[in-house]
């Protein structure tokens, strides 16, 4: 009888463990980070390169705008095609009569005063003619005389100057005010406003139809993209890309370093309007092929050295148990997914590549199918 209850004693007791030991490791199960994890692979790397830009045109003509006129109505659209002597501008006429009148006033001014300084020249030196002369005054009759030649040069000039500026003002009303395109094209752009006074710097800006992807280029970019490379050009409401190859580099505007490219086909680029906007992708797969690739979201980099944490099997108290160890790694070249790397771990290593919660080096983890 008492062998018999010491037998299920031993029974229970080991149930007991078992049970507790099951337990103990599904609370262990529930503290512990899962983790997901890669082996190594070999081969390529691709190098992708993302950007952004517009089209433009590739060949231009410029217009200016006649400086201190009042713009009274724009003609002609943005986008719409223009031909040489198509009115574009209509000026505020009252405007331009008003400063025709005051240019004509500019000039009689002009005239008066460069006919007041020849008489007034004519009398000092008439003076000089009549008055005995030292050594002094004949330096100074030469020098009136210069001075006077001066004034009149320079009247002269004004006198020109005013003229040609009047010509231009009646030229302009005989148009009746109307601005004519000087050359045919799109028209890219009018830089002057409704009611404002030009400056002189405005200009009417038409493309000749041949348009150009214009891609910036940035920093991380410099030295890779090259010409004669082909990118992936998507233009803004297209559902498919274009193939185009960089022909030149330049500047734009702003001072950004940017590539021009044109369309294969001319006819594709047709129907774009200038500054609509485009993405690009340029991909190239590295020469060769490595023998160690890691995963991007394995690679852990600190100041100066990178590492990657792997699972390693080690016996415990629940037995065999699963921990997070440091392997430190070398990067030798990388793209969007993956890193090429130097390093003692074997190929068959399990490499963490993401967790439910922080691991470092010495944690215990367990593996997610």
């Amino acid at each position: 009888m008492r062998k018999k209850q010491i037998l299920k004693g031993i029974v229970y007791f080991f149930a007991g463990m078992c049970i507790c030991t099951l337990i103990a490791k599904q609370a262990s199960a529930m503290t512990v980070a899962k983790v997901y994890t890669e082996t190594m692979k070999s081969g390529g790397l691709v190098k992708k390169i993302e950007g952004s830009g517009e089209i433009v045109a590739a060949d231009r003509s410029f217009q200016s705008l006649p400086e201190g006129q009042k713009i009274g109505k724009i003609l002609v659209k943005t986008g719409t095609k223009v031909e040489k002597g198509t009115a574009v501008i209509q000026l505020d006429m009252e405007y331009l009569n008003q400063k025709l009148t005051e240019q004509r006033r500019e000039v009689e001014k002009v005239k008066l005063e460069l006919e007041q300084q020849k008489l007034t020249a004519k009398h000092e030196l008439k003076q000089y003619e009549t008055t005995e002369e030292g050594e002094a005054d004949v330096e100074e009759k030469k020098y009136q005389k210069q001075l006077a030649s001066l004034q009149q040069d320079t009247l002269q000039l004004t006198l020109k100057s005013q003229r040609e500026q009047l010509e231009r003002l009646e030229t302009l009303q005989r148009a009746k005010g109307v601005l004519y395109s000087e050359h045919s094209g799109m028209l890219e752009t009018i830089n002057a406003t409704e009611g404002a006074i030009t400056t002189g710097a405005e200009q009417i800006v038409l493309e000749n139809g041949i348009q150009e992807v214009c891609g910036l280029v940035s920093d991380t970019a410099l030295g890779t993209l090259k010409e004669g490379m082909e990118v992936a050009v998507l233009v803004s409401g297209d559902s498919e890309r274009n193939q185009v190859i960089i022909e030149r580099f330049g500047v734009n505007e702003e001072g950004n370093t940017v590539w021009y490219g044109k369309f294969p086909a001319q006819e594709e680029a047709q129907g774009y309007r200038t500054k609509t906007k485009i993405t690009y992708i340029y991909e190239e797969k590295t020469l060769g092929e490595y023998e160690k690739l890691i995963p991007l979201t394995a690679l852990q980099e600190e100041k100066n050295s990178a590492y990657v944490l792997i699972t390693e099997v080690r016996d415990g108290i629940l037995g065999e148990q699963y921990m997070a160890k440091k392997v430190s790694v070398t990067v030798i070249d990388r793209d969007e997914e993956y890193a090429a790397v130097q390093t003692s771990m074997p190929s068959d290593a399990r490499i963490i590549t993401g967790t439910n919660k922080y691991v470092e080096d010495g944690d215990r983890v367990r593996l997610e199918e």
